[in-house]
């Protein structure tokens, strides 16, 4: 008789241990556990474009720019997304005077930064006056273009 009561206080005990790790795990939504992983797409809108220098610089300075990938919730995609920058100078969808870095051509885009950071960095340099338009893409997922269109103007010394 003692061992059935073993028996059926011990089946008791771990059936409300499994039931109470339920309820903490189930706590939280389904949703976490039933996908691969909960990453949002980029939000064109709200990823930011920042260009961290003046909008007017002298020839040949270099002119810094961090793109921040984020989601419709605004929180910042993690790492491993692939960023691209394109650079427009008045116009012409392939300068040669502008140089970005990182530097990764493409054969259609010869002249185009690409780099898989957070906080994607890039600078941009030009050897002839005018105005640079910039274009940021996610070409992870699918080509997404990202924020504003920030313009650097070039100016001689």
């Amino acid at each position: 008789m003692k061992d059935k009561k073993f028996i059926i206080l011990t089946g008791l005990f771990f059936l409300v241990f499994v039931l109470g790790v339920g309820v903490l795990t189930l706590e939280q939504p389904l949703s976490r556990f039933l996908r691969a992983s909960n990453v949002t797409p980029p939000s064109p809108k709200k990823s930011i474009i920042l260009v961290t220098s003046p909008s007017r610089v002298a020839v040949n300075n270099p002119v810094n720019i961090l793109v921040t990938v984020r989601g419709e919730d605004t929180k910042v995609l993690p790492a491993g997304r692939r960023v691209r920058l394109f650079a427009y100078m008045n116009g012409d969808p392939n300068p040669s005077t502008v140089t970005i870095t990182p530097n990764k051509a493409v054969s259609d885009q010869p002249n185009t930064g690409e780099t898989e950071d957070v906080g994607a960095k890039f600078t941009i340099t030009s050897s002839a006056t005018g105005i640079v338009t910039l274009r940021v893409t996610d070409i992870t997922d699918k080509e997404i273009n990202l924020g504003n269109n920030p313009t650097v103007e070039f100016v001689s010394e």
